[in-house]
């Protein structure tokens, strides 16, 4: 099968080669930035990525690869290209929009400081103090602000930002969603307070373990789920991310603090989520604009559907247990049935990783109304720790008494990303509706789980989602998977029959 017939849209992919391996390139780096890269060379470093993201600029805004996409773009309002040509063109066209509107000296500071940013952010973590962080936040939020501006927004700037990270989202229609689950979400935690079948605190959170065994046994849970290390690696950050370079080079990372080792587990799970989305989209679409994934909340629904639906349920804690004894002796005082309810305590937490589904959704909120007041102007950045505070006490009733605990616990500041957490509960919804789909077709995927099938799960979500690349927009991705557009109701389905058993 040939992917792209159009003589002019084989002349636009020709030329976007170039741009891809650009791509490639600042991904490594990223990566880099994260893993291995001496602290002392962010200066350095920073130079490297703007100028490269400054070149990519250049050659995008070149008459010659332009007009060829300009011209792409009338060819696919005309209906003469098939669904992987429209597909190449809508990306590009978005891109094209960007560097047309961005200025170069905007992009230029923008990648500077965010390699600088993070190093900062890990050493104010570290330290707990907020102001070696401010002045870098500071300056992200700036460019952000001047990045709305020339990108453009209808209602507000924050929608501009929103829609670099989720295409054609706005943050009407976040409120809308947060809406419609943010009062039922407040319900089903006290109905599960209330019952206490499910923990607040679990005798195993307090449990260390020996960082190299617990490695061992997530590289051996990693095979299980026929992660490849010929086109995938596993290493330490200090924030637990995924990065895909290509589909044949997927990386990820978890961390190990010695105790609570559902940490790393359920970090290496969620960021499994992602890698296989990389790995198994149409190895044809290798160097096109349709052969990485664009949607956040489609890729973190991925995440969360790994972490959420398979290594949270009850047959994954049956799976694995015998597994799991043998790299951590000291479950041999547990059972399957403790592990199981230790990976779902429920209760309000401080730190988002580590949240239980059903208040998870509140930090998100937290930080989401925290952007919109920062990117608005509403907010100082020196008031935003405070607020932070006042919001966690206002919607979980507990309150960080220490930055780390608070504003520094995030990584996504420091890389520039406001308008990214929004797609963490976009993608949350998301996984329901494709657990619920997937339930349909198999009739109980939890029976696939409890005998280790993981084959037939991946392969499903190959066939329904991932083989497509960024073929098609994220609503109508979520439609041709599930049947339908993004629906809260199969979240709230979800949440309340494991919890409440309703």
């Amino acid at each position: 099968m040939q992917v792209i017939e159009n003589k002019t849209i084989k002349k636009v992919v020709d030329k976007y080669k170039i741009l891809w391996s650009l791509g490639y390139a600042s991904a490594l780096m990223s990566w880099d930035n994260e893993t291995y890269m001496p602290k002392g060379a962010a200066t350095e470093r920073g130079i490297a990525t703007s100028e490269i993201a400054v070149l990519r600029q250049k050659l995008f805004l070149r008459k010659s690869f332009s007009n060829l996409i300009e011209k792409g773009r009338k060819l696919s309002e005309n209906n003469e290209l098939n669904i992987y040509e429209n597909g190449v063109i809508r990306i590009l066209s978005r891109d094209l929009r960007f560097y047309q509107k961005v200025p170069k000296k905007i992009i230029s500071d923008f990648e500077k400081v965010k390699v600088e940013a993070e190093v900062a952010w890990e050493q104010a973590r570290n330290k707990d103090d907020f102001k070696k962080f401010k002045p870098y936040l500071q300056r992200i939020v700036e460019l952000n602000r001047k990045i709305a501006e020339h990108y453009g927004y209808e209602k507000h700037p924050y929608d501009a930002l929103l829609d670099l990270y989720e295409e054609g989202a706005t943050s009407a229609d976040f409120d809308n969603i947060i809406a419609q689950v943010r009062t039922p979400l407040g319900i089903i935690l006290e109905g599960v307070m209330n019952k206490k079948v499910f923990p607040q605190n679990h005798d195993l959170e307090t449990e260390h373990y020996d960082k190299e065994e617990m490695r061992r046994l997530n590289l051996r849970l990693l095979k299980i789920l026929n992660f490849s290390p010929d086109t995938g690696r596993l290493d330490e950050s200090a924030h637990p991310f995924t990065i895909g370079l290509s589909m044949n080079d997927v990386r990820i990372t978890t961390r190990y603090k010695g105790e609570n080792f559902k940490e790393p587990l359920l970090s290496l799970i969620h960021e499994f989520g992602h890698a296989v989305y990389e790995q198994q989209i149409n190895p044809m679409f290798v160097t096109l604009p349709i052969g990485s994934t664009q949607s956040l909340a489609v890729h973190e629904s991925q995440s969360r559907f790994w972490e959420n639906h398979i290594a949270k349920s009850r047959e994954f804690s049956e799976s694995f247990y015998q597994l799991m004894k043998e790299h951590l002796p000291f479950l041999e005082k547990y059972s399957a049935d403790d592990i199981y309810y230790y990976m779902n305590i429920v209760k309000p937490s401080l730190i988002r990783t580590e949240a239980d589904e059903i208040t998870y959704h509140f930090h998100i909120l937290l930080r989401y109304e925290i952007e919109k007041l920062l990117i608005e102007g509403s907010l100082d950045i020196s008031e935003a720790p405070d607020e932070w505070n006042n919001k966690m006490e206002e919607y979980l009733d507990i309150r960080p008494v220490k930055p780390s605990e608070g504003i520094l616990q995030d990584i996504h500041w420091s890389h520039g990303s406001i308008g990214y957490f929004p797609t963490y509960t976009l993608g949350s919804i998301a996984a329901a509706q494709i657990f619920n789909r997937m339930q349909k077709d198999f009739g109980n995927v939890n029976n696939l789980i409890k005998s280790g099938e993981f084959t037939k799960i991946r392969e499903w979500l190959r066939e329904h989602l991932h083989q497509y690349g960024s073929i098609y927009s994220p609503r109508e991705m979520i439609k041709i998977c599930t049947g339908e557009y993004l629906n809260p109701e199969y979240f709230m389905r979800y949440l309340k029959k494991k919890y409440l058993n309703q």
